[in-house]
């Protein structure tokens, strides 16, 4: 909705895509933080480029504010506290600052690139994970080596990327929510992937 807004010169899809981040934030409140750079990212680029008219940029910040401000006030009705936080004692997400370590962050690394027994011995080796993050760093490969300017919508994406998975590495309690706490990142990452085996492919002599 962004980057159509952009192309057709309509402010009301720059509203339809705050709203479109604050129920993603509401439905996974994990999301605030890239929700919060994101706005950062959107006034530094308008600053940049100065592609985007300052009133779409205000409405959609405006909107995306009042919008994540059901969280707290949620939140408040639930267990009297204005947090942004989900809940208030009971969630594992961003309460294990004493296990960050090197040793526990290359355990969530390996974990997220598809060897789970590196945080639980219950579950399986998942080869097509490893599969899926070479493809993706094939297609890094190329998209640097190409020196083309990246457009917007994937600085978007590749800012989504950075922040998911660096705070689930840091923050979040990976292990006792499984492979679940990937999955909303991993598709974008698989797309990528195609694209960047594919990419190989056609450089094959």
């Amino acid at each position: 909705f962004l980057i159509k807004g952009e192309e057709k010169n309509k402010l009301s899809f720059q509203i339809y895509a705050s709203i479109f981040l604050v129920l993603s934030i509401l439905i996974r409140p994990n999301l605030f933080p890239f929700g919060i750079a994101f706005i950062v990212f959107l006034f530094l680029y308008f600053v940049k480029y100065k592609k985007m008219k300052i009133l779409k940029a205000v409405s959609f910040s405006l909107i995306f504010i009042l919008g994540i401000s059901l969280i707290a006030i949620r939140n408040y009705l639930v267990c009297r506290s204005f947090t942004f936080m989900p809940t208030l004692g009971v969630s594992d997400a961003f309460h294990q600052m004493n296990e960050i370590s090197l040793t526990h962050l290359l355990k969530k690394t390996l974990f997220c690139f598809g060897y789970l027994p590196a945080l639980n011995k219950e579950y399986h080796l998942r080869p097509h994970w490893i599969i899926m993050w070479l493809g993706y760093f094939i297609y890094m490969f190329f998209r640097i080596k190409s020196k083309n300017k990246i457009q917007f919508w994937e600085l978007i994406i590749q800012l989504f990327i950075i922040f998911y998975y660096g705070l689930s590495f840091i923050f979040v309690q990976i292990d006792s929510y499984g492979f679940r706490a990937f999955l909303p990142a991993n598709f974008i990452i698989l797309a990528f992937s195609i694209i960047g085996i594919e990419k190989l492919m056609m450089n094959k002599p």
